[in-house]
């Protein structure tokens, strides 16, 4: 017979501490109603990469950026959610927040200040200055105007040398996109980061994240380029499976096609190629 020795006059009373509310926070994101059976097909796949890090690379030209802001569209119309941008896009693209290198040093001191983390100016100690950022990325990212921003979103990150360079390891930028990292699962966050060369990257700010890698390549056919995209992570709304590698997704992406849900516009109409505006 079993001895009930939990004595109750332990227990401290409830009033007055702080609890989680009892909302289920597992809700996957809802698609547009009336897709076409092609529009459904499309949906399914881009499902399958819904979340995480996304390492994008190819040689110059080979359609990297037209494959990175479709699949920011196609998100955001199919999906209905936010997109952020390291760069200023074409009137075409519609709704955005832009998130680059200042704006990131930006709101992480701001941050920093409002957490009365003393010594973040002036520190001269490496180790130092990257716990004050972590301190403060963490914070921002899932209490504060970060998670509202983050939420759902897709990032896209076109020049991610400029925010996660292997020679700058300690650089602000380089702890913010460390810490998106360890959190993105929170945020339902799908990150993607283009670069042409893979060992230019830093190792711990992005690429031990990048479980997602897609590499882009021109065809013969003019306008069209061809993504392969490698997964070895499938995130969805409740659970996620890591260190599995699944069949490639292959994606022919035609920039010069008009699009009815962009209103007749094509891809190339939503940002600038040869220079990307920042």
């Amino acid at each position: 017979m079993a001895v009930d020795t939990f004595d109750r006059r332990l227990v401290k009373p409830l009033e007055g501490l702080r609890f989680a509310d009892d909302e289920d926070d597992f809700s996957d994101f809802p698609r547009r109603e009336g897709l076409s059976w092609y529009a459904e097909k499309v949906a399914d796949m881009l499902a399958t990469i819904a979340r995480g890090f996304m390492l994008i690379t190819g040689e110059p030209g080979a359609g990297k950026d037209l494959f990175a802001v479709s699949t920011c569209s196609l998100f955001k119309y199919i999906f209905g959610r936010k997109v952020i941008l390291d760069f200023l896009p074409r009137r075409a693209f519609g709704e955005y927040t832009l998130m680059n290198t200042a704006t990131i040093i930006e709101k992480i001191t701001e941050i920093a200040k409002s957490l009365r983390v003393g010594g973040i100016e002036n520190s001269n100690d490496s180790k130092e200055l990257a716990q004050f950022m972590e301190e403060a990325v963490v914070t921002w990212l899932l209490e504060g105007e970060g998670y509202e921003i983050f939420k759902g979103a897709v990032y896209y990150i076109s020049e991610l040398k400029k925010v996660a360079y292997n020679r700058n390891p300690m650089s602000r930028t380089n702890k913010f996109i460390g810490t998106l990292g360890t959190v993105w699962r929170h945020l339902d966050l799908l990150c993607m980061g283009t670069h042409v060369k893979e060992n230019e990257i830093d190792v711990k700010a992005f690429l031990e994240y990048a479980k997602l890698r897609a590499f882009c390549k021109q065809t013969m056919t003019p306008n069209v380029c061809k993504a392969v995209v490698i997964r070895g992570v499938y995130a969805g709304s409740d659970f996620v499976v890591s260190n599995v590698l699944m069949k490639p997704l292959v994606f022919y992406i035609d920039g010069n096609e008009p699009r009815d849900f962009l209103g007749g516009k094509r891809f190339f109409d939503l940002y600038k190629s040869k220079h990307m505006h920042f």
